[in-house]
């Protein structure tokens, strides 16, 4: 996972170094000042008013803000290539929501994707569409943090495959590949196996299906 570094920014704020740059996109206008105030300081953030053009950046990610009725289909709001959703009712009560999603979605993790992730329904219909193609690219960053062999042992548990499996298969002892598990998930940021494949797949971390061994 891409690191980030912050340093003083304005009234004391720390000010998050984007790995990429973000851009907060405002389905209301009249909330477009609210939200420039709460990321002002964070280096490579812009806001983006409704109808207003934008000059695109390589590698731009969408944060939206949006009023509830809105976010109601989080898994189509993500195939459209959106990293984070914030509601605008959060922006008075909780700003600091609206911060932490710029500066996570900066440094290469998507909390759209990381809710998506904890709905079971959610997970299946992502892991389907993206076995069949239907990923993004928007969503893929360059850097894994996953080692060559946690990388295998994720594609295995991602076409299904139990730890037992994957220790007859790999020649592991048990233990070595739920060892390597919990260490996928402390990297990943991720709360179980499936979760943690999801967030591989829509990263680009993990592609197809390897390869049966003899």
């Amino acid at each position: 996972m891409v690191e980030y570094q912050p340093s003083a920014g304005i009234d004391g704020v720390s000010a998050v170094h984007a790995a990429a740059p973000v851009v907060i996109e405002v389905s209301d206008a009249g909330l477009g000042a609210e939200v420039a105030a709460i990321v002002e300081g964070i280096e490579g953030a812009r806001v983006a008013m409704p109808g207003a053009s934008i000059e695109a950046r390589g590698g731009d990610r969408r944060v939206l803000v949006r009023s509830p009725d809105e976010i109601s289909d989080p898994l189509r709001l993500f195939f459209e290539g959106a990293w984070a959703v914030v509601p605008a009712a959060d922006l008075r009560s909780q700003p600091d929501t609206l911060r932490d999603a710029v500066a996570a979605v900066a440094r290469g993790v998507s909390p759209l994707l990381m809710d998506i992730a904890c709905e079971p329904h959610a997970v299946d219909t992502l892991m389907k569409r993206l076995a069949a193609g239907g990923g993004r690219a928007t969503a893929r960053v360059t850097t894994s943090p996953l080692t060559v062999k946690e990388t295998e042992i994720l594609s295995r548990i991602a076409r299904g495959q139990t730890s037992r499996h994957i220790a007859d298969d790999l020649g592991f002892q048990l233990q070595t590949v739920k060892n390597r598990v919990t260490s996928i998930m402390n990297k990943t940021g991720t709360r179980s196996r499936s979760h943690a494949a999801a967030l591989a797949q829509a990263n680009g971390w993990i592609a197809g299906p390897l390869e049966e061994t003899a």
